[in-house]
């Protein structure tokens, strides 16, 4: 395969995280966790948005021997792709495996127990989402193993 023509296969894609930029690069294909389940881009999608929900964002890059997939555990945010070219801007984004499985359960307990206790609807919603990332970095500590 040539290089002109593995070049019209890929896009060019963008996360960021509030912490910073977490990838940046060419991107074969690109899937994301969204509110019914998984929406996946190849290159040249058409032009849309979609809302990013808690999960593992997965996407394949070319290294220099072949493809590979990379994972994110990825907060909520957004996901816009036009002109064969991908910017997820997501609250935050981890490698499954810098994840501390420990600290991970801790604030899933952390955030369950706040939930029993009477909270105003602003403290709920609160609290529901953080048990969503603390679910969602859990699930990418145990499928990384």
């Amino acid at each position: 395969m040539n290089e002109d023509s593995d070049k019209l296969k890929l896009f060019e894609l963008k996360i960021y995280a509030e912490d910073g930029v977490f990838y940046e690069g060419d991107c074969y294909e690109l899937i994301i966790p969204c509110e019914d389940g998984e929406k996946a881009f190849l290159p040249h999608h058409e032009d849309t948005v979609y809302a990013v929900y808690n999960g593992m964002l997965r996407f394949l890059v070319p290294v220099d021997h072949g493809r590979e997939w990379r994972e994110a555990v990825i907060g909520k945010g957004v996901a816009h792709f036009s002109d064969n070219a991908c910017s997820v801007l997501a609250e935050t984004a981890e490698r499954p495996e810098d994840i501390d499985e420990n600290r991970a359960k801790a604030a899933f307990e952390r955030a369950q127990e706040r939930m029993q206790k009477e909270l105003s609807m602003r403290e709920y919603r609160i609290s529901q989402m953080a048990m969503s990332r603390a679910i969602a970095r859990i699930r990418g500590v145990k499928e990384k193993k």
